[in-house]
């Protein structure tokens, strides 16, 4: 005796009966690629980018302006020496030579902010990043993740001066407004600051390519502090 309260059986699939039509238009769209801007995925990694935030990349500024402290004392140290050197050749007491080093006009300081500049644009352009940033494992990349190139390294840098106004109030407020968290001089220059471990590896340079660039930036920073005194040496020697 049958239950009347069993429901009915499904209808079996006739395995004769035609597969639905797919037009030809949707058999051939490729899938959805993978998201590539930064914060979504990448097609390289597969994982998200990992952007760095203000306070981060101001540690890095911070470890780069003590370097840059460095490289002015040995530069200080070299240009003691040259006019030490310059002086016994032209009979000049030493003292007199280095009263050069006791007044600092604004072609010093001019000088001397180039040569920070200089740093920045080396390392940034031909490494991906200062030794600030590689100490604390940040790379500059261009948006579409390919390395930055010297050209975004410059504009970028010439644009932190203004980003740095106010204690870098103008970089934060604009790094919070922006998905990727790029400054002014990000955005100008199509960069993103991402952590190493996130980027791409065929955008990160070797090791032996960091020391080399590195030796270049200091010792192109070096020559252009240097600049103003040399030319006062000389002078005075004349």
């Amino acid at each position: 005796m049958s239950d009347s309260r069993l429901p009915p059986l499904a209808h079996a699939e006739d395995p004769r009966q035609d597969p639905p039509f797919v037009s030809p238009v949707e058999a051939s769209a490729p899938a959805d690629p993978p998201l590539t801007l930064f914060g979504e995925y990448s097609v390289a990694t597969e994982k998200p980018y990992e952007t760095a935030g203000f306070l981060l990349r101001g540690g890095a500024r911070l470890l780069d302006f003590g370097l840059h402290l460095g490289l002015t004392f040995l530069a200080a140290v070299v240009l003691m020496f040259l006019a030490g050197l310059v002086g016994a050749l032209r009979g000049i007491p030493f003292d007199a030579m280095t009263t050069i080093f006791e007044h600092e006009g604004c072609a010093t300081q001019l000088f001397g902010l180039l040569g920070a500049i200089a740093y920045q644009v080396v390392l940034t352009g031909w490494h991906g990043g200062s030794l600030g940033k590689r100490i604390l494992g940040l790379v500059v990349l261009d948006e579409s993740g390919t390395p930055c190139g010297p050209k975004q390294a410059l504009r970028r840098e010439l644009a932190y001066f203004i980003d740095a106004l106010f204690f870098g109030m103008i970089a934060y407020s604009a790094m919070s407004k922006s998905p990727l968290q790029q400054r002014n001089g990000d955005s100008w220059a199509k960069t993103v600051v991402v952590f190493r471990r996130s980027a791409p590896q065929e955008s990160l340079r070797s090791g032996l390519l960091l020391a080399g660039v590195a030796a270049m930036g200091s010792l192109s920073t070096m020559i252009v502090i240097s600049i103003p005194y040399i030319f006062a040496i000389f002078r005075m020697s004349s």
